[in-house]
């Protein structure tokens, strides 16, 4: 039986010029602070919109009154066969995106023409939702996801910038447990931009052998890690204790691969993990983390005990859970 394909195109409308003909004020992406987050953002720099994943625009031109007159405005043809489940961002005029094979493109908001296009060379294997744009006003940085890859690409020329990670990009399989070669990880879900950090989870089998799902956040400028917040508690770290003995020795998984929301004020953010495979035990399942400490914040834990299912919040002041870091 023939498997039919469609070409993946992205489509634009007369009425884009509403995003692309506005400019975003970098501070409300770059530096989240609580004056800039109160700032009219006119461009969609973020996975959902803005770092809230809110998927909201207080754009106001397209309406109830004109949404139907909305007409095809042009048509980018990636010339690849498949679906994409992206959600492109766009700065200033330009919009970023995917193809369905994973090559980055970036075009001209308002014409559709082709600026560059970025092809690692990596053979893609998972869907991917989105990538993180970071600026501080005056550098900028367009933060892919490939697989197991998170590259550092220049927004203006496409070209991985040199001196983030390893030529370019960091490899997520490495830092998690045991031979990173080993290891499955695929960032598919875009990481979240809080200051100068790019913070990440990823996509990984939930049966055994499986890596932990650890959230992880990286200097924007270096790649270095900045810090580790296990899913899986290690010895001394908050609900160690409610897990089997040693289950960060072997368990996996407890990962977050549908995206995080981010509350900039407060400098805290939401995540859901996916389940971890153990003996008995399934996966906390909401949890609030510092963003600059990677401390819990609050915790929904839902936890199955031979069938039954029993649900633990807890909470955390600031004077607490600054002592719980380590």
């Amino acid at each position: 039986m023939k498997t039919k394909t469609t070409n993946a195109v992205i489509l634009s409308t007369v009425l884009l010029a509403c995003f692309a003909g506005s400019r975003w004020i970098p501070g409300a992406s770059a530096h989240h602070s609580p004056a800039a987050s109160k700032t009219v953002v006119t461009d969609w720099p973020s996975f959902g919109g803005q770092p809230s994943n809110d998927h909201y625009s207080e754009l106001n031109q397209i309406d109830r009154k004109n949404v139907s007159k909305l007409k095809v405005a042009w048509t980018y043809e990636t010339g690849e066969d498949g679906g994409m489940e992206t959600n492109p961002l766009v700065v200033g005029r330009t919009l970023y995106s995917y193809t369905p094979s994973q090559k980055v493109i970036a075009l001209d908001a308002v014409t559709g023409k082709l600026l560059w296009k970025f092809d690692s060379g990596i053979v893609a294997e998972q869907p991917v939702r989105g990538m993180s744009y970071w600026t501080d006003g005056k550098d900028a940085r367009l933060l892919a996801g490939i697989m197991n890859y998170l590259y550092a690409l220049d927004p203006k020329t496409g070209k991985p910038i040199a001196d983030f990670g390893e030529n370019g990009r960091i490899d997520l399989r490495k830092g998690l447990r045991g031979d990173y070669k080993l290891a499955s990880i695929a960032l598919t879900t875009p990481g979240i931009i809080y200051k100068d950090l790019i913070i990440v989870g990823g996509e990984m089998p939930e049966t055994l052998p499986a890596v932990p799902g650890d959230i992880r956040a990286y200097d924007v400028h270096t790649g270095a890690t900045r810090w580790t917040f296990h899913t899986i508690p290690h010895p001394g770290e908050y609900g160690y204790e409610t897990w089997p003995t040693d289950a960060y020795l072997h368990s996996g998984a407890a990962n977050n691969w549908a995206g995080m929301t981010l509350d900039a004020e407060r400098g805290s953010f939401t995540f859901q993990p996916g389940l971890r495979h153990s003996t008995f035990t399934a996966a906390t399942v909401l949890a609030t983390i510092n963003s600059q400490t990677r401390c819990s914040l609050s915790m929904l834990r839902l936890v199955e005990e031979f069938g039954t299912f029993r649900a633990y919040i807890t909470t955390f002041g600031i004077e607490t859970f600054l002592q719980l870091r380590h």
